[in-house]
């Protein structure tokens, strides 16, 4: 696909014995908003860290698939090449900006170290225009305030313009608004969506919210075990999901329009990736479990004429008892 910025073919990744992340498919194209959903857990944090090159980090690797970046084969890269594409063709906005920032240094004197790394002209005048570019007064009074001294949307706001100073073609927004309030969630989520049309940037969004991935996307992949196991446009999948994974993800959503006494819950929680149980993954939360399910596992499939995959022997029944499911 000619308009892919990047595109990952059957990866799995290992942490010493544990493979980690399985047979992950996923393509984003220029200029695109893609999310990717799942519990704490489903690899999400991994994925974000295969596509930034820090898996060696925390001692993981790329051992089977292809990662391509505009063509180019970046599972193969060393780090020396990925610090020329780091912050400078794929950024990251972290999920904790308090985390993030350094507290001893003021916010100004943080951008204008970034713009530095990136060797860029002009980094004063620079520095200010990042910062109004997230809606923030590039005031001298804001330029020395430490982290500590900030709100947590303008905390967001000054991550989001150290992502923008190397100028990248994608930026991967983990979690960016955990922790904040409704009202400031929306805030960011409007920025971010504007600035991506603005610079013709693609988005990827990672989160375990799904109100956020139906505000700043157009299509989403649902991660399980570390596992796409669905796919496609996100207001289908939302209307329409083809997982009982997905469908019981959506099931614990809160809603305004609804009054429910209390929300629904997954029983269980996601396997770990040293046991994971045989066949399907989901199969021991699965309300849809029959026979063929531990004995095989699903492949992504298409399921209908929309681009929307799924990986479930099952993917158009819905809560089906197990007798019936047996039956069929």
């Amino acid at each position: 696909m000619t308009d892919a910025l990047l595109a990952l073919d059957n990866v799995a990744v290992r942490i010493r014995s544990a493979e980690i992340l399985r047979d992950v498919s996923l393509t984003v194209r220029r200029g695109a908003a893609v999310g990717l959903v799942g519990e704490t857990g489903s690899g999400k944090s991994m994925t974000c860290r295969l596509l930034t090159g820090t898996l060696a980090v925390v001692g993981g690797q790329l051992s089977r698939g292809t990662f391509q970046y505009r063509g180019e084969d970046a599972g193969r890269w060393s780090e020396r090449q990925w610090r020329r594409y780091r912050g400078r063709r794929i950024a990251l906005v972290p999920q904790s900006s308090q985390s993030a920032l350094d507290p001893l240094m003021p916010v100004g004197a943080q951008v204008e170290e970034t713009l530095r790394e990136y060797r860029a002209p002009n980094i004063a005048r620079r520095t200010r225009e990042l910062l109004h570019a997230v809606q923030l007064d590039a005031t001298a009074a804001l330029l020395d305030l430490y982290p500590h001294q900030l709100s947590g949307g303008m905390r967001q706001r000054v991550m989001i313009a150290l992502a923008l100073a190397g100028d990248p073609e994608l930026i991967i927004a983990d979690e960016a608004t955990t922790a904040l309030d409704v009202t400031v969630q929306k805030s960011i989520l409007e920025l971010l969506e504007q600035l991506r049309q603005q610079r013709g940037m693609a988005l990827l969004a990672v989160s375990h919210d799904l109100s956020v991935i139906e505000q700043l996307t157009t299509d989403v992949a649902i991660m399980y075990s570390g596992s796409i196991v669905e796919s496609g446009p996100t207001g289908l999948i939302l209307a329409d999901p083809g997982h009982p994974y997905t469908r019981a993800l959506i099931r614990s959503r809160p809603h305004m329009a609804e009054h429910r006494a209390r929300l629904e819950s997954i029983p269980g929680s996601p396997p770990s990736p040293e046991d994971r149980p045989s066949g399907c993954a989901f199969r021991t939360r699965c309300p849809s479990v029959f026979d063929k399910c531990s004995s095989a596992v699903p492949a992504l499939t298409g399921i209908d004429t929309h681009a929307h995959f799924a990986s479930c022997f099952l993917h158009d029944v819905v809560d089906a008892s197990l007798d019936e499911v047996n039956r069929i």
